[in-house]
């Protein structure tokens, strides 16, 4: 008969889903923060720019990233809030924009963190359900 704790050394092994969301989410949190450099760069800001330019969004990303990886039910929340933000406010604010964009926004700031944190919650409750 397994014990909680080794439940919690088999959890802390690491399972698929929470690998699979660890590795999504720093991707993610990466590849926006490599941008935003790039991207301030490319325009010629000065750093006070270009690190606001990285910061927004590419480093929230990298610690909610850092969150998930510590605290993945805390972290599956606020991954999801993140997507659920990009996916509603993204289209409503930049209406004008061509409808290939906001896809491709949605699909590269929304999809993720929604797809990681369910993977997330989902591992959180699996490990609970089979410690109980």
């Amino acid at each position: 008969m397994k014990t909680k704790k080794d439940n919690r050394v088999a959890h802390e092994r690491g399972h698929p889903l929470r690998s699979l969301g660890r590795a999504l989410t720093l991707l993610w949190g990466l590849i926006w923060a490599l941008f935003g450099l790039l991207s301030g760069l490319g325009e010629g800001m000065d750093v006070v720019g270009t690190v606001v330019h990285v910061t927004v969004p590419g480093l929230i990303f990298l610690a909610t990233a850092l969150l998930a990886w510590r605290y993945e039910k805390l972290g599956a929340a606020v991954l999801l809030a993140e997507g659920c933000i990009v996916a509603i406010s993204y289209p409503l604010v930049f209406r004008a924009m061509s409808a290939s964009t906001v896809i491709f926004v949605l699909l590269t700031m929304a999809l993720p963190p929604l797809i990681a944190g369910l993977l997330f919650l989902l591992d959180w409750r699996k490990f609970h359900e089979a410690a109980a």
